[in-house]
């Protein structure tokens, strides 16, 4: 019984720090996208980051459209 539980608990770890590398993945990968779009980050749009995520990047708005999809996309998977 303790050996299945203890494995149980190693697997859940495994899992979520699996999903957590995915996640982190995502949200540079998007990062990355956005800056060959030719986006810059904004310092004073920093603050306004946790309302909306395509704030931080200004510049011709493509990539921030771009950013602002793929991070709620990666947001919404990681956390559902």
């Amino acid at each position: 019984m303790v050996t299945v539980l203890c494995a149980g608990n190693i697997v859940t770890i495994l899992l979520e720090s699996l999903i957590f590398l995915l996640f982190a993945f995502l949200f540079f990968s998007c990062l990355l996208i956005s800056f060959s779009h030719g986006e810059r980050i904004s310092p004073i749009s920093l603050r306004s980051f946790t309302s909306y995520p395509g704030s931080l990047l200004e510049g011709n708005g493509c990539g921030s459209r771009i950013f602002t999809f793929c991070f709620s996309f990666s947001y919404l998977f990681f956390f559902f």
